[in-house]
C-alpha cells in the first residue's frame, strides 16, 4: 500500500459513523407530518424524488428550534426540535431557524445544532424552490 492510499485509508476511518448512518434509524414520531401524503401523490413520488443516500435529509439536532422544509412530494412541513426524517423522505429545501434564510439540499444532509446554527446544503435560494444563487 502506498502512502496516498493510506492516508486516504486513515482519512475514512476519522469520519464519523453518523455521517454514514442511515438518518430513518431515529425513533423520533412524525405526528406532524402526514406519514401517508407522500404516496397519496398521483402517480407516487415525482420523477426528482431521490431515495437514501441520494436524497436531502434533516437531522434537527437543536431542543427547541422548529425547522421549515419544502419538498416536491410533500410541499410545506416542519421538523421538530431533535428529530431526524426518515429515508424514505426527499427534503429539498429547508430555512435556517435564526436567519430565516432558504437552502438547497440536494443529497446533503442539512444539520441544525443545538444553538440553531445550520451546515450541511447544496446552496442558499432566494426563496423555497428557487434555483441557486
Amino acid at each position: 500500500m502506498n502512502a496516498k492510499m493510506l492516508m486516504m485509508v486513515i482519512g475514512l476511518c476519522a469520519i464519523p459513523a453518523q455521517v454514514f448512518a442511515d438518518p430513518s434509524s431515529s425513533n423520533e414520531s412524525y405526528s406532524h407530518i402526514d406519514q401517508n401524503k407522500i404516496k397519496d401523490v398521483p402517480g407516487g413520488p415525482s420523477d426528482d424524488h431521490q431515495r437514501w443516500p441520494f436524497n436531502g435529509a434533516v437531522s434537527n439536532q437543536s431542543d427547541y428550534y422548529y425547522v421549515n422544509c419544502w419538498s416536491d412530494d410533500m410541499g410545506d412541513f416542519r421538523v421538530p426540535p431533535g428529530s431526524t426524517t426518515p429515508t424514505d423522505m426527499d427534503v429539498d429545501f429547508c430555512q435556517a431557524p435564526k436567519t430565516g434564510q432558504w437552502y438547497k439540499l440536494k443529497w446533503h444532509t442539512f444539520t441544525v445544532d443545538k444553538n440553531g446554527n445550520v451546515s450541511g446544503y447544496a446552496c442558499t435560494t432566494p426563496d423555497k424552490n428557487m434555483d441557486c444563487r
